[in-house]
């Protein structure tokens, strides 16, 4: 069965707390990522769940935290910030909202 992850709204600029920058580096870090989760009813505050159609292949989605249905969309290896925020532009998201 195919796995559908959905994000709270159609905006995907990243929080603050959606992305580890190395200090040295300057670099995103593949270890946070914007939220998905599984659960369209999840984002109903946030005017619907949008279904994520497609991501680029230099970007992941990857389970994290106690919720089994909270998931990440986040860098696969370090990059800058600029390429992390083009990538982000480049993912699809289905043009209807799912509540």
């Amino acid at each position: 069965m195919e796995q559908f992850y959905y994000r709270g709204g159609k905006g995907l600029t990243p929080k603050r707390d959606e992305m580890r920058i190395d200090k040295t580096t300057g670099l995103v870090q593949p270890t946070r990522g914007i939220s998905l989760n599984v659960n369209p009813a999840k984002f109903a505050v946030f005017g619907g769940a949008y279904r994520v159609k497609s991501i680029p292949p230099e970007l992941e989605i990857v389970q994290q935290g106690n919720d089994p249905g909270h998931f990440e969309l986040r860098p696969w290896q370090p990059m800058s910030q600029l390429q992390y925020l083009d990538l982000l532009g480049k993912v699809e998201l289905e043009d209807s909202p799912t509540t």
